[in-house]
């Protein structure tokens, strides 16, 4: 049945109190839970952008990792140089090293050594970066780097010079033109050791080293003759009166106080000669 409202009740204030009982004094909390969310992504985005522009590096920072990059490859570069040039000078040596049977045995068959390649029974041999290996005066093997070869041994040779003729061992030492000396290996024995007698010398070996008189070596080993490789007291500016003395096996008449007395029997010459 339906109800009829009393005599001069106002239906619009009815229906605004309806109105205001079915409103829940909660019904604002979601909206302001909304805004407080809203704020807290935008403080992370404003914070998550920051952190991203902070990135990456300075100009300083790069200046310091160039100039790392630039002591790095100034120490790199010239040791792999360094190490390319010894290789290439290794060819050379064991090209060389082919040599040294048949010039040993041709000196021990001939008693001296070979002057030419075609004497000690050796053909024209080169590789990738030698152009020639020959043998010269003396026995001594010489390997010649052609123009493929690194720029630092470009047109150098490598030595390899026999010694020890009289001795029936014949014993090897290498040396390098220029600056190819350096780029040998350790195990290259560069100068004959002191001590080694003068005779047993190419000219290539006697014109590095200087002679010296060994009295004991002369009566003993050197059977009269006492001239060795070693450092002689002599304080001139050259060595080449003591150099001829020894090549020529000169022997002197007398010894004394490490003077040599030489003489022809028409001059006399005195010279500071005894090894130190």
């Amino acid at each position: 049945m339906a109800r009829l409202l009393p005599t001069g009740t106002n239906n619009s204030s009815c229906v605004t109190k309806q109105t205001t009982q079915t409103t829940h004094p909660l019904s604002a909390q979601p909206t302001k839970n909304a805004t407080a969310n809203h704020n807290r992504r935008a403080r992370a985005r404003g914070q998550l952008s920051n952190n991203m522009s902070h990135k990456g590096f300075t100009l300083i920072e790069l200046m310091i990792v160039v100039a790392i990059i630039g002591i790095l490859a100034a120490i790199a570069i010239p040791q792999y140089q360094n190490y390319v040039a010894r290789a290439q000078v290794s060819e050379g040596l064991v090209l060389a090293s082919g040599a040294k049977t048949a010039v040993a045995e041709y000196a021990n068959v001939k008693g001296e050594f070979p002057t030419t390649s075609a004497l000690a029974g050796i053909d024209a041999m080169s590789g990738k970066y030698v152009d020639t290996v020959e043998v010269g005066a003396d026995g001594v093997i010489t390997a010649t780097f052609g123009g493929d070869a690194h720029t630092k041994i470009q047109g150098g040779t490598v030595f390899l010079v026999p010694a020890g003729l009289n001795s029936g061992s014949i014993t090897w030492t290498c040396t390098g033109s220029g600056d190819i000396g350096s780029y040998l290996p350790s195990s290259c024995d560069t100068s004959p050791a002191d001590g080694t007698a003068w005779g047993d010398l190419t000219t290539a070996q006697k014109a590095s080293v200087t002679a010296c008189w060994d009295p004991d070596y002369a009566d003993g080993a050197g059977s009269g003759n006492g001239w060795v490789v070693g450092e002689n007291i002599f304080t001139g500016d050259t060595q080449t009166t003591i150099s001829n003395f020894a090549s020529s096996a000169e022997t002197p008449v007398a010894f004394n106080l490490g003077h040599c007395f030489f003489s022809d029997g028409v001059t006399a010459t005195t010279v500071a000669c005894a090894c130190k």
